[in-house]
């Protein structure tokens, strides 16, 4: 036979002996019957609550099946348990969901950079050395995985500026051209990628970053630095995005990164920005943004040395 929720006499009810366990039986049906009894199919938690805590102000006594009944304050505190029961159970619909994981999102914005081949990003640099900034300078780079990428623009190194140039490297070979130097010649250098950071610490630090295979930078960044999930933000176009926080980069000799930011869509989960922010040691601060462009058709010529 099935056993009656509102009698104590079934299977499942405490021996009428033992009073503890009546007791907090008891309590444990209260709940669930105010529960039930303020609570319809398609109640709201705002209705709910109303409810629960309209019983509050009733002055009658509330009896248990046993006949005894319960005193103001016994009920207030049992009400006020089912309430706290209630708010646990929608604590994610009334302060939202939980930020996602970062390493996650971290992981899954690089795989997307992987699968989709070719990605542009406007690249924005500013520097500042001793305190004193110098003005932005703005470039677009192309990138496939693969040590594969050129950046093109105007650039400006110390007293050095490039009125147009195009730094590449096709997985194997970097590459940097110059169509008008200094001295009005054209300047065009070429390597094996092992020899790039000595030639790159010839014509200034801005490149010698590791950030122009952006996909290589960001799937390197967990097991090089502590990331964080920080905010939700939505931008221009509607969408949410999930802002990740990289700090504690090891220390190494040469340019040190500093603090990274990783901003995905949270939806799609692509890499709509990343901020980038470090020092030379000789007192020259770099900040950089990448901002997504979208994925672009690229012939792999694009990557080789053009001449």
């Amino acid at each position: 036979m099935q056993n009656d929720d509102t009698d104590l006499s079934g299977g499942d009810a405490p021996s009428p002996d033992d009073l503890a366990l009546r007791e907090w039986t008891a309590r444990q049906r209260f709940v669930d019957g105010v529960m039930r009894a303020v609570r319809t199919e398609n109640a709201t938690l705002e209705t709910t609550i109303r409810g629960i805590t309209s019983k509050l102000g009733d002055p009658r006594p509330i009896a248990l099946s046993w006949g005894r009944p319960q005193s103001k304050p016994h009920r207030m505190l049992l009400v006020l348990s089912a309430s706290l029961i209630v708010g646990m159970c929608f604590w994610p619909t009334v302060f939202g969901e939980p930020l996602p994981e970062a390493h996650a999102s971290v992981m899954r914005g690089a795989s997307l950079l992987r699968e989709e081949g070719e990605r542009c990003f406007a690249v924005s640099l500013q520097t500042s050395a001793h305190g004193h900034a110098k003005p932005m300078q703005d470039l677009e780079l192309t990138m496939r995985p693969g040590r594969r990428f050129v950046v093109h623009g105007a650039l400006q190194l110390g007293p050095i500026r490039f009125d147009e140039m195009r730094f590449g490297c096709d997985g194997n070979e970097f590459w940097f051209e110059a169509p008008q130097g200094p001295s009005g010649e054209p300047i065009r250098r070429a390597g094996p990628l092992e020899e790039a950071p000595s030639f790159l610490r010839g014509i200034g630090s801005v490149l010698d970053m590791g950030l122009l295979d952006v996909h290589a930078f960001v799937t390197q960044l967990p097991k090089t630095f502590a990331l964080k999930t920080t905010k939700r933000s939505q931008d221009a176009y509607g969408r949410c995005l999930v802002h990740i926080e990289a700090t504690g980069a090891p220390a190494r000799p040469g340019f040190c990164l500093k603090r990274a930011e990783v901003v995905c869509c949270e939806e799609s989960g692509t890499i709509v920005r990343l901020d980038v922010s470090g020092n030379d040691g000789l007192g020259t601060e770099h900040q950089l943004r990448f901002s997504d462009l979208g994925a672009r058709a690229a012939d792999e010529r694009l990557y080789r040395r053009p001449w």
